[in-house]
């Protein structure tokens, strides 16, 4: 069974697909591998890319969903 790690970002909820160390992202000079970056993005399908403590998380955007409850 594998468990979605669900993260919230402004107000939206987002699946994470992949995470990707800071290590792979990050130049030895701290500049970001931008382009590497929108590989993985487009790679993935991913709606996101977020940064967190542990890494940069390529995420997938849960939508809200219209719904009306039925009353038997």
């Amino acid at each position: 069974m594998v468990i979605a790690r669900i993260v919230s970002h402004e107000g939206f909820l987002y699946q994470v697909i992949r995470k990707l160390n800071t290590s792979y992202i990050i130049n030895k000079d701290g500049s970001l591998k931008k382009t590497l970056l929108d590989i993985w993005k487009e790679q993935f399908n991913a709606d996101a890319v977020l940064n967190d403590a542990s890494g940069f998380l390529i995420c997938q955007k849960i939508e809200d969903i219209d719904f009306e409850m039925i009353k038997q």
